[in-house]
């Protein structure tokens, strides 16, 4: 509906888009991924191994953006996992914010990926699921776990100088990374 306090808040991202649209801008892999994994929620195996690729499509997209001479060596070889990628090799690229410091996503963040990530080998390489494995695969926590990875994308975006994917951070990670990049920030 046209004017109500409902449209409001996504009127500043109207001309943004009809430019990236006009621009013939395609949405970029990760992203489609992700939206892939969500629809498959249903089924929860498929749903994480699909999420978790797009995670790592995305991190292994900002790095090579970031850092153009790795691009070859992230499309053509065994790269670190992406646990390593995000929380050690980011911190030492200069991002496209504005202190050029990459935003790294929180602990708690890291933590729900490193299961993600056991959890997808497992699934994958026929593994044997623990406890703490197969619980990622109940509603709630694929939930959770979905709500963490449209976070760590959204960090991504922001390393790329998209300064408009922080509206979109779920509370609990704006109060883990607003604050260290206003911090940051020069005044």
């Amino acid at each position: 509906i046209v004017g109500t306090q409902e449209e409001a808040p996504l009127a500043h991202f109207e001309e943004p888009l009809r430019l990236l649209a006009g621009a013939g801008s395609l949405e970029p892999l990760a992203r489609e991924m992700f939206r892939e994994a969500r629809a498959h929620e249903r089924d929860p195996r498929s749903s994480i191994i699909v999420a978790v690729a797009a995670v790592e499509t995305a991190v292994k997209s900002t790095i090579a953006v970031l850092a153009p001479d790795t691009e070859w060596l992230l499309e053509n070889t065994a790269s670190p996992d992406v646990v390593r990628l995000i929380w050690r090799f980011l911190p030492t690229l200069r991002a496209m914010t504005p202190s050029r410091e990459p935003d790294i996503p929180s602990t708690r963040l890291r933590t729900s990926l490193e299961l993600a990530v056991q959890t997808r080998n497992k699934l994958v390489h026929g593994g044997r699921l623990s406890s703490k494995h197969r619980s990622l695969l109940n509603q709630p926590s694929l939930a959770a776990l979905m709500s963490d990875f449209s976070d760590l994308l959204r960090i991504m975006d922001l390393n790329l100088g998209h300064g408009w994917a922080v509206e979109f951070l779920t509370d609990a990670s704006k109060a883990e990374i607003v604050p260290a990049r206003a911090a940051r920030t020069p005044t």
